[in-house]
């Protein structure tokens, strides 16, 4: 499921909050196997981009030594950076990375709904607990005026 249909599912339904946290539950799913796919995509694009690091490392290394010249590693580490390839290779890792990131907040948004489905259902349940104490003390209240009209039925 893409991610913008997956975030647009999220939905705080107080009347409903039963048939929410199952969507939830389901689609939290989707939100950790984006993740995972995210996460397996910022890896291989990391070990892409540092094996042409090293290849083109080794290529320069290679071409010192063949003319001679004289590199310290701080050189060859600039050289490394500027070559178009390894430049390819790091902003695909920068944008994996930045997708993997992007993913994080998704999950963490399935569970602040998650987090707020609990607290809808607290409040539901708390509610039904007072309006319960509330019939309850009106039943009792009722009893004990009908008791107190049979002991005293004049007043």
């Amino acid at each position: 499921m893409p991610v913008a249909e997956l975030l647009s599912e999220i939905n705080i339904d107080a009347d409903n909050a039963a048939q929410s946290a199952v969507a939830c539950a389901v689609l939290f799913v989707d939100a950790i196997d984006f993740r995972r796919e995210c996460l397996e995509r910022r890896s291989l694009a990391k070990i892409e981009m540092e094996r042409a690091q090293v290849e083109k490392a080794l290529e320069l290394r290679k071409e010192f030594r063949a003319t001679g010249d004289r590199a310290t590693e701080k050189n060859i580490e600039e050289l490394t950076l500027v070559s178009p390839r390894v430049k390819q290779f790091m902003d695909n890792f920068n944008k994996a990375d930045a997708l993997d990131e992007y993913s994080k907040l998704v999950v963490e948004a399935f569970r602040m709904w998650r987090d707020c489905l609990r607290i809808v259902s607290d409040l539901t349940r708390n509610e039904m607990s007072a309006q319960s104490a509330v019939e309850a003390g009106a039943e009792r209240m009722a009893d004990v005026r009908r008791r107190l009209r049979e002991k005293f039925p004049g007043e």
